[in-house]
């Protein structure tokens, strides 16, 4: 019996049981793949050696299929995850994507879209890159996915593409988004409350305010719009602000 307590205790400390869960706040797992393929751009010779994810920079991960029994969709957001790059990846963001099927596959793939790919791609074909971060997110067995890296190595977003992504990219890349509120955030949370107890709507708003004018929280541009339209279409304040709560 005591041998069984001891055992148990074991598996359920919380120092001892180890989490691969991977989540916004959680490092980025390791990427184990082949060697990277980087597209020709506009006429130029491909040169596959040339790239590296450098460190210290924010990383755009993109996980696709490139068969249809994989992921049906994916293809039609190779452009978008493209135009990304071509936007971004000025201003220190790297885009790349990952799919587990094999070289052979992936160069058919590109070789279909060609001339719209233009961010380096690798193939996972032991899926072990795919494990480490789809399997264990909570976006296991869905394709496209997104994963949103800083420059610390920390997950800060995961998602599919579209306009939440969209919208929230500017603030990623300057080092502004953070999946949740920091301290400074909590603070200001806290004082709108408190002047809110008091019906002293101006202060109240003026923290608020602050918060996104700060990137204080997970406050991006689809979160602004719900506000707004709780606070003036329908003019229902108190549902506003207990939505963004």
């Amino acid at each position: 019996m005591t041998r069984f307590m001891l055992a148990l205790l074991l598996l359920t400390s919380p120092v001892l049981a180890q989490s691969n869960e991977v989540k916004p706040g959680t490092a980025q797992p390791q990427m184990q793949t082949s060697a990277w393929i980087r597209p020709a751009i506009q006429g130029e010779e491909r040169d596959d050696d040339t790239f590296r994810i450098e460190a210290e920079q924010p990383l755009l991960v993109y996980f696709f299929g490139v068969k249809s029994d994989s992921c049906s969709s994916c293809g039609l957001w190779m452009q978008e995850i493209s135009r990304i790059h071509d936007i971004w990846s000025s201003r220190g963001l790297q885009v790349v994507g990952i799919s587990k099927e094999g070289t052979a596959d992936l160069e058919r793939f590109l070789g279909e879209y060609a001339g719209i790919t233009t961010f380096p791609v690798s193939s996972d074909s032991g899926e072990n890159t795919f494990r480490n971060w789809l399997d264990n997110s909570p976006r296991k067995d869905r394709l496209p996915t997104v994963f949103l890296v800083d420059a610390k190595g920390i997950i800060q977003w995961i998602g599919a593409p579209g306009e939440e992504l969209d919208g929230l990219l500017e603030d990623f890349v300057k080092g502004r988004y953070h999946h949740e509120l920091t301290p400074y955030g909590e603070k200001l949370k806290k004082s709108a409350k408190e002047a809110r107890k008091y019906n002293d709507w101006q202060d109240a708003e003026s923290y608020y305010m602050q918060m996104l004018r700060d990137g204080e929280g997970v406050l991006n541009q689809a979160a602004v719009e719900i506000f707004r339209m709780y606070a003036i279409d329908r003019g229902e304040v108190d549902r506003a602000y207990g939505w963004i709560e």
